[in-house]
């Protein structure tokens, strides 16, 4: 039960987020304006390091298959939790910096495929 929860709650979260952000331009230049902050990357390093340790306390298993996807997110998002304390400066720096936003939509197409993924199987497949 709680493996159904957890790739359904993950699975929402990365296709709504991602889908929001990759077909709302406004969302997306909003959302990279709001990063500049270095409080708000406090504070959301805090919750994905958080989120990150909660999905691999529950979840950690390692295979070829949705399973280790939801792993695979778990570690991903405890990473980067860590990489968003570590590094608050460069983000900024990075973030004004940018100059196209293709880079951004590559990563946010691949979260919103992982997210479908998960979806899927948290309504179809368990």
């Amino acid at each position: 039960m709680t493996e159904e929860i957890l790739t359904r709650v993950l699975g929402l979260s990365l296709l709504i987020l991602s889908a929001i952000m990759l077909f709302n331009k406004k969302a997306l230049k909003a959302g990279l304006r709001t990063l500049i902050s270095e409080e708000l990357l406090l504070v959301t390093g805090f919750i994905f390091t958080i989120s990150g340790i909660i999905v691999i306390s529950i979840h950690n298993i390692w295979e070829f298959s949705w399973r280790g996807m939801i792993s695979l997110v778990g570690w991903l998002l405890l990473a980067e939790g860590i990489f968003r304390l570590l590094f608050m400066g460069k983000i900024i720096k990075t973030i004004r910096n940018i100059d196209s936003l293709v880079p951004v939509k590559i990563s946010l197409i691949l979260t919103l495929i992982i997210g479908a993924y998960l979806t899927f199987i948290s309504f179809f497949r368990i």
